[in-house]
C-alpha cells in the first residue's frame, strides 16, 4: 500500500511537472523580450505565412511595450499592410541585429502597402509614435532574446 502511494506521488508529480514545463515551453515559442535601443518590449512573434498574414489585424489595441515581431527566413524587402487594423502602427525593419527603416505613425486606415527601401530579416510593429518617443533611428541596436 505505501508503495502504490509513492509510486502514485511520483507519477502524480511528473505529470504535474511536465504540464508545467510543456506549458512554459509553448508560451516561451511564441514570444520574444525585444530591446530597441535600450527600450523593452514584449513581443509577440509570429513565422508562419498564415500568421504573418493576420498579423495584428482585428485586435483594438496593443498594450504600450508590447509589440509584434515578424520572423522571416530569408533577409529581403517585405511590405505590410494595415488591413484590419483598429489602431495605427510604428513598423521597424530589422537587419542584422540593427533597425534598417522605420515607416512612422501608419493609420490604421491606410489603404497602401507600406515598404522598406532596404531588406530586412525581422520586423517590429509597435504603437504609432513610440519610434519618436524613444527616438530610435536607423542603425540603433535590436536584440532578440
Amino acid at each position: 500500500m505505501r508503495n502504490s502511494l509513492k509510486s502514485g506521488l511520483a507519477l502524480l508529480f511528473i505529470i504535474t511537472a511536465s504540464s508545467i514545463a510543456a506549458k512554459y515551453f509553448f508560451i516561451k515559442k511564441n514570444t520574444a523580450d525585444v530591446v530597441v535601443r535600450h527600450q523593452a518590449f514584449q513581443a509577440e512573434t509570429v513565422s508562419s505565412p498564415a500568421d504573418r498574414e493576420k498579423g495584428l489585424g482585428g485586435r483594438d489595441s496593443l498594450c504600450e511595450n508590447c509589440a509584434m515581431l515578424f520572423v522571416f527566413p530569408l533577409e529581403g524587402k517585405y511590405a505590410f499592410h494595415m488591413k484590419s487594423m483598429e489602431f495605427d502602427l510604428d513598423i521597424i525593419w530589422i537587419s542584422g541585429g540593427k533597425i534598417a527603416y522605420i515607416a512612422r505613425n501608419i493609420p490604421h486606415s491606410f489603404k497602401e502597402t507600406v515598404d522598406s527601401p532596404v531588406p530586412a530579416d525581422m520586423v517590429l510593429e509597435i504603437n504609432a509614435g513610440l519610434s519618436d518617443k524613444y527616438h530610435f533611428q536607423e542603425g540603433d541596436d535590436v536584440k532578440v532574446n
